[in-house]
């Protein structure tokens, strides 16, 4: 499909939380960039939760999604806060992506 064509999604809430530490406006932006990426999963995201925590030296970020009715939360740790940003959002997309399968193995059987 052409990017003109692309079905545009709507994201509602983005939030991102950091009790120890605020996120620079750099990681913002590539965690919105990264997160686009869902735009072929859903039809609106309502909320968009990042918590971020710097743990001896582990970056741990976890993602809530609130999108089209369901929740979906997942989390990851990485020594640098791009690898675990990387690392959440691909367990994202494989997750969504056998969701999305299920429902539509879950379609009406055709008549007969």
């Amino acid at each position: 499909m052409s990017k003109s064509r692309r079905k545009q999604v709507e994201i509602v809430d983005v939030t991102f939380r950091s009790p120890h530490q605020e996120l620079s406006e750099a990681e913002k932006t590539y965690v919105r960039r990264k997160l686009n990426k869902l735009a072929r999963f859903f039809h609106k995201i309502w909320t968009l939760e990042l918590t971020y925590e710097l743990v001896r030296g582990q970056h741990h970020v976890s993602i809530l999604v609130d999108a089209d009715g369901q929740k979906f939360h997942y989390d990851d740790k990485a020594p640098e806060f791009r690898a675990a940003v990387d690392a959440v959002v691909q367990k994202m997309e494989h997750q969504l992506a056998r969701y999305k399968e299920k429902l539509q193995k879950r379609g009406r059987k055709p008549r007969e």
